[in-house]
This record gives structure tokens, C-alpha cells and sequence, in this order.
């Protein structure tokens, strides 16, 4: 139902931008987007309905001191303190976007894209208040 109303919200800009094309064009082009929409729709709601990891009254000793952001490229499996505590709890952007849950405090963690002027670079961050609006 989300991917439903989603689509009906972007219709209006969907049909601006394939104004262009031939019918049989924009039709596939707007089954493509709802197929995208409602990928998104069930990887959201597989990520809100996960079973959470961890205890969050051990995040003080846990990931509260670790830094909010790590360097720019540094992969999950160069960071080893941080790779034997987290699980992926996700995707999002189409796997653009990795979600991740600390088994010992449960600090949602996620792995995205950041641009830069040519090309740009992954980083790993918390998420902020462990929310996922604004992110998927």
C-alpha cells in the first residue's frame, strides 16, 4: 500500500519527465519506478519490523565512545573492533545503503554514500537516535 501511494504522489513528476517518450515507453518506465517503490516499501518495513539486537542501557559503555563517523572508505572489515559487534539489520537505495545493529547495545549503524566533486566515498556512521526517516 505504501509503494501504491508513493507512486500516485510521484505520478505528476513522472509524467513531466516522460513527457518525451513514446507511450509504450512511458509505461515501462512507470512500471519500472512503482517495481523501485515498492522494493523500498518492503525493505523499510523489513528494517522497522527487524528484531532488534542488543541491550540499549550497555550503549554508554559501548558505542557512545566510539566516534560518530570513521574515515571515509574505511570498510567494516578494516574497522575490527567494530566488525565482530555488528549485524546487518538491512538495505536501503536499493543496496546503496547497508543498516547495521550492534549486538551488544543495539547502536543502529549504516554505511552510505557520500559524494564528492569526482566520484565520492563510503562511510560508516551511526544513526542518528537509531531513526531511519529521512535515510531510505
Amino acid at each position: 500500500m505504501r509503494a501504491l501511494a508513493t507512486f500516485f504522489r510521484a505520478l505528476p513528476e513522472l509524467r513531466r519527465t516522460t513527457r518525451h517518450l513514446a507511450w509504450p515507453q512511458r509505461l515501462g518506465f512507470w512500471l519500472a519506478s512503482y517495481r523501485t517503490f515498492r522494493r523500498e516499501a518492503r525493505d523499510q518495513h523489513a528494517y522497522e519490523t527487524r528484531q532488534r539486537a542488543g541491550d540499549p542501557a550497555r550503549r554508554a559503555a559501548c558505542c557512545a565512545p566510539r566516534p560518530d563517523a570513521y574515515p571515509a572508505n574505511a570498510a567494516l572489515d578494516d574497522i575490527p573492533e567494530l566488525a565482530q559487534l555488528l549485524t546487518p539489520a538491512g538495505i536501503g537505495l536499493g543496496g546503496h545503503i547497508r543498516f547495521y545493529d550492534c549486538t551488544v547495545c543495539g547502536q543502529a549503524w549504516f554505511r552510505d554514500w557520500e559524494p564528492g566533486t569526482h566520484g565520492g566515498a563510503f562511510r560508516l556512521r551511526k544513526m542518528p537516535n537509531g531513526a531511519l526517516q529521512g535515510l531510505a
